[in-house]
C-alpha cells in the first residue's frame, strides 16, 4: 500500500483540487425510507449497508439535484427543514471517485460514488450531497480509482493515524461562519 501511496503523492501535483496520500429548501429525511422530492431536490435514503453508521454521525440520506458548486471543495447550506445539505465538488479527472468516512466504516466496498456532471463552466466534475443534521460531524477521504486521496479542499484536515490527512466537516461551525 505504501507504494501506491507515494505514487499518488507525486502524481497528486498533476490533480486539480486533492492532494494524494495512501441550498434550496427540500422536505424534512430525519429518517428518508423512500424517495422526498421538492424543489427539483431528492432526497434518496441512504443504503441499508451503512444506514445505521450513517445516522449514528448525522448523515439523514443522500441529496440529488442540489446546486453544483463553482469552485473545488465542500459547502454546508441550512435546509428550510433545519438540517443542512453538505455537497463535495472535485474536478480530480478519474473514473471512480468515492467518499469515504466514519459514516460507511472505512470500507471500501461501501464508499458513495460521486455523480460525474457538468459545472456551469462546461467542465466536467464530482459530485456528492448528503442531507445531515446541523450539529453533525463527519470524517472523510476520497477513494479515487481505489486509491486514497486527500481532499486538499478540506475545511479541516485532521491526522488519519497512518501518515496522511482525512478532511473534518463541523457543520454547526460551518453553518455559523457562513452567516
Amino acid at each position: 500500500m505504501k507504494k501506491s501511496l507515494l505514487w499518488l503523492l507525486a502524481a497528486g501535483a498533476l490533480i486539480t483540487g486533492c492532494a494524494t496520500t495512501g441550498s434550496a429548501p427540500v422536505a424534512s429525511a430525519a429518517a428518508p425510507a423512500a424517495t422526498a422530492s421538492a424543489g427539483g431536490i431528492q432526497i434518496l435514503p441512504l443504503p441499508g449497508t451503512i444506514a445505521t453508521a450513517a445516522k449514528a454521525v448525522g448523515v439523514l440520506g443522500i441529496v440529488k439535484g442540489a446546486p453544483v458548486p463553482d469552485k473545488p471543495g465542500v459547502t454546508v447550506t441550512k435546509n428550510s427543514d433545519g438540517n443542512a445539505i453538505v455537497t463535495w465538488m472535485t474536478r480530480v479527472p478519474a473514473a471512480e471517485i468515492q467518499l469515504m468516512g466514519y459514516y460507511e466504516s472505512w470500507k471500501p466496498e461501501l464508499g458513495l460514488q460521486l455523480d460525474k456532471v457538468m459545472a456551469a463552466n462546461g467542465h466536467p466534475v464530482h459530485v456528492i450531497s448528503f442531507l445531515v443534521k446541523p450539529d453533525a460531524t463527519i470524517i472523510y477521504k476520497y477513494m479515487v480509482n481505489g486509491n486514497w486521496t486527500e481532499d486538499a479542499f478540506a475545511p479541516v484536515s485532521v491526522d488519519d493515524g497512518f501518515g496522511g490527512h482525512n478532511g473534518k466537516i463541523d457543520v454547526k461551525a460551518m453553518l455559523a461562519a457562513a452567516k
